[in-house]
């Protein structure tokens, strides 16, 4: 056990090093600009597999392009600081640094950066609920990559339209989407999108009632994920396993799946995975009849969803300041000739209603846009 935990040290002083050797090396290019493409670029690739990092990248980055003074590379900056921010949860914060790289983008022309703006915008409205903004910046974004004649990001134009439509209750748009998309990642032989497309049409297969077709098409989506060690989406992968996992009542098989997302997430800092593993763990306990347990997970769920919720509503004041979560823990109960009663109740009013209307929100994936 001792040697596990200093190897373990080692691990974690070598990977700080080689950051900080990494980080060194790109500061110390002379040329304002290409420094900021530098700590843009390492940062942008590290927003999955290691997020505390591309935070550090992204910091140096701003303040660069700061210093260059250039509104491309600024803007450039303030995207990468948009997608971590909407990667921790904080989409006030994410808004905000979009917008900004946006105005700066359309005033000096860079007609890609605008679309990759109005597309990183479409992904946090459509977190909020806020539908019809979403559609129209994924809209403003899929036309611009028609007219700039790029592939690879008309194919995640048509991702993220087809989340958006199944989100919306249009399934079969959604399926029209996810293939357009899947045709053109085979073309362009692209692992990235053919494991979100693949990934789209499981959540598809699901809603639809076919769970082994569903298990087989996130399978093909983890191994890409594995190959590509891309650690956030290989969390999405297994929270969608354990859905299925846990249709077809093989419930062992899920809370390994469960488990597997919640450690993934946690490590990563990955909001959206931690809070979708907290309503698949309550849908797991309710299964197996543990209802302490599904209760204490629904409303950890729960009180995320309504700060997500109350910033929706407070959506048009300003956006600076941070989104607030609340955690919340299971009540204890005094009276032993009371507690089953006070549990029914509360099985029926937080377990059994509310799993009646909204079941599952499978991981349904959207692109995030450089």
């Amino acid at each position: 056990m001792r040697n596990f935990i200093f190897l373990s040290l080692i691990t974690l002083i070598s990977k700080a090093q080689i950051g900080d050797s990494l980080l060194e090396q790109t500061l110390e290019i002379k040329n304002d600009t290409e420094r900021v493409n530098q700590l843009y670029q390492k940062g942008f690739s590290l927003r999955n597999s290691d997020p505390f990092l591309s935070f550090q990248y992204a910091d140096y980055c701003e303040k660069n392009a700061l210093i260059s003074g250039s509104p491309k590379h600024i803007a450039k900056s303030y995207n990468l600081l948009g997608v971590l921010y909407y990667k921790k949860g904080d989409f006030k914060k994410a808004i905000k640094y979009h917008e900004k790289a946006l105005l700066l983008r359309i005033n000096c022309a860079d007609l890609l950066g605008k679309a990759h703006s109005y597309t990183n915008l479409g992904n946090v409205y459509s977190d909020l609920n806020l539908f019809s903004k979403a559609e129209n910046n994924y809209l403003m974004a899929l036309q611009a990559y028609k007219d700039l004649k790029e592939p690879k990001q008309v194919a995640k134009a048509f991702i993220n339209l087809g989340v958006l439509k199944q989100q919306t209750g249009l399934p079969s748009v959604a399926l029209e989407y996810y293939t357009h998309a899947l045709q053109i990642a085979e073309e362009l032989n692209d692992y990235d999108i053919r494991s979100n497309c693949l990934n789209n049409l499981a959540v598809a297969h699901f809603f639809n009632g076919d769970y082994e077709k569903a298990i087989c098409f996130n399978q093909d989506a983890l191994k890409i994920r594995n190959l590509m060690d891309n650690n956030v989406e290989i969390a999405d992968s297994y929270l969608n396993l354990a859905g299925n996992y846990i249709k077809l009542k093989e419930f062992k098989k899920a809370k390994s799946c469960i488990d597997t997302a919640m450690s993934i997430s946690k490590n990563y800092d990955y909001f959206e995975g931690t809070h979708e593993a907290l309503k698949i763990y309550s849908e797991y306990f309710s299964e197996i009849n543990n209802f302490d347990q599904a209760y204490y997970y629904l409303k950890k769920y729960s009180a995320i969803k309504d700060s997500v919720l109350a910033l929706k509503a407070d959506s048009d004041i300003s956006i600076d300041s941070n989104l607030v979560r609340n955690e919340t823990h299971v009540d204890t109960f005094a009276g032993s000739s009371h507690k089953l009663l006070l549990l029914s109740v509360l099985v029926l009013i937080f377990i059994i209603i509310p799993f009646y209307f909204i079941r599952f929100k499978k991981k349904k994936k959207k692109v995030k846009i450089g």
